[in-house]
């Protein structure tokens, strides 16, 4: 049993408490002191629907049903998602841009963020044969919602891949131990890729008929 507690050991301890109440009013801790920078990404294929024709014999659904073609060469594009906390978004855009005025809730702003993650953030796609293409997107646009900066784009309509490389460094010039996420659904299928230092790349394989 722990002894009783004397009095001068209780006016100690009344006098530390009433110290850090006063330092907490009078700086109080940064609500992200211990919030781990990170990113996410997420990638999102959506097919198109295309001509839909009707279920026969050789399609293995019932007569008189819709028949959707699931082969590799329909096409579709991906949805892409970049989401990053808005206090690291606009300390980066500070940073790399050299201007303490730049806004991240400013469309200039985002747009000029967006510029420096593109050389940050790649994809590439691999086919039938071996050899990797780069994955082309347009810029879609992008938000505010919340503690978080959402930037959308979308890949150019192609056929499915039958994988896809993903380099992630986004904001780690900024930020060294930043940690990066990217997540790529196809069909209901989540295929995470996680990024913790430079120069990391990541595959997932989209298709079973990928070569080797």
């Amino acid at each position: 049993m722990p002894d009783r507690q004397c009095p001068n050991r209780l006016l100690n301890g009344a006098a530390v408490i009433a110290a850090v109440l006063f330092l907490w009013v009078a700086a109080p801790p940064r609500a992200d002191a211990h919030r781990i920078r990170a990113a996410l990404t997420t990638m999102v294929w959506q097919a198109d629907t295309g001509p839909v024709a009707e279920a026969g014999p050789d399609t293995g659904a019932a007569p008189g049903s819709a028949a959707v073609d699931a082969s590799p060469d329909r096409h579709g594009r991906f949805e892409i998602t970049h989401r990053l906390h808005i206090h690291d978004a606009q300390f980066a855009l500070n940073r790399v841009t050299g201007d303490p005025s730049a806004s991240i809730l400013d469309v200039e702003g985002q747009a000029r963020l967006l510029l420096h993650l593109d050389a940050q953030f790649s994809m590439t796609v691999q086919d039938d044969a071996p050899m990797e293409t780069p994955l082309a997107t347009t810029l879609i646009g992008a938000e505010v919602d919340g503690d978080y900066l959402f930037l959308y784009r979308e890949s150019v309509p192609a056929p499915l891949p039958a994988a896809l490389t993903v380099r992630d460094n986004t904001l780690r010039d900024v930020f060294p131990g930043q940690v990066n996420q990217v997540n790529v659904t196809v069909d209901g299928q989540t295929h995470s890729m996680m990024f913790l230092r430079d120069g990391t790349v990541r595959t997932a394989r989209l298709r079973s008929d990928l070569p080797g």
